[in-house]
């Protein structure tokens, strides 16, 4: 795992969370926890956040990761946030769409259309 496997920044009061990881599905346990504790502490600090989850970066994630998406929305939900998801990889949506995740999360094709969500 890289030393920095997410990038956390703000767009007025929107916090954006970069996942920088293309490859999560070969990611050992204890690495996609450390990435899930960065997430969940971001969360936890900033609540209550307005939080964009941006994919950009990952290409292949394991069933785990559906798991921690539920987990954060929980969390984000627990503190009076809110979570859109972004530039999902076709193939990641399309797992996202088989598990019926896509109905509880919200996923947008880019960061701009999930910052321009926030407006409305």
């Amino acid at each position: 795992m890289k030393a920095e496997s997410i990038l956390v920044r703000t767009h007025d009061d929107v916090t954006i969370i970069d996942i920088l990881e293309e490859n999560i599905l070969e990611m050992e346990e204890t690495a996609l926890n450390e990435l899930a504790k960065s997430v969940f502490a971001v969360v936890e600090r900033r609540a209550p956040v307005k939080l964009i989850l941006q994919f950009g970066q990952v290409k292949y994630f394991s069933t785990s990761v559906l798991g921690m998406l539920v987990m954060l929305k929980k969390k984000v939900l627990e503190n009076n946030g809110v979570l859109k998801i972004c530039r999902i990889h076709p193939s990641l949506n399309q797992m996202l769409e088989l598990t019926k995740l896509n109905t509880i999360l919200e996923v947008y094709p880019d960061e701009q259309s999930a910052l321009h969500s926030f407006l409305t």
